[in-house]
């Protein structure tokens, strides 16, 4: 037996295994620092996902807030709405009347009516000061003579 040429077809096969060897440890290695940037990858996206969702959480509330604000202001709005309705028809100042409904305002201006109601008659002009007094040509005229202007 020819130990030599043995030798040397067992270290060829040994050399080719070495070879495939190697060649699947650089696949691995390839494989690993690949498997290592994905679950960097799927770290950051896990992070980029929590963060959105506490971000639409946030947006969420913020969100309701304003939409019970403006429910509360179309509610003023259509009460002073309603307000000035009740006053226009009953001939009260608005910033007097108090009630939620419409019937409550009537019942309210009708009771403010009836209390404010004048007791005597009204004299044109009594609640003009004296600066406001309208102009009268003869007065101005016995101003004038007798004044002391």
């Amino acid at each position: 037996m020819d130990y030599e040429a043995e030798y040397n077809k067992l270290k060829t096969e040994f050399d080719a295994l070495k070879g495939e060897a190697r060649k699947w440890e650089d696949r691995s290695k390839s494989n690993y620092d690949e498997l290592q940037k994905a679950q960097e990858a799927l770290t950051e996206r896990d992070q980029a996902v929590k963060d959105a969702t506490t971000r639409i959480t946030e947006l969420e509330s913020t969100n309701g807030e304003l939409s019970s604000k403006l429910d509360l202001i179309d509610q003023e709005k259509a009460h002073a709405a309603l307000v000035k309705e009740v006053a226009e028809a009953s001939g009260v100042d608005a910033s007097a009347l108090r009630g939620a409904t419409k019937e409550e305002l009537e019942s309210h201006a009708e009771t403010l009516k009836t209390v404010f109601q004048p007791s005597a008659p009204v004299i044109e002009g009594q609640a003009n000061t004296p600066g406001e007094q309208p102009s009268d040509p003869e007065r101005e005229a016995v101003r004038g003579l007798f004044g002391n202007d």
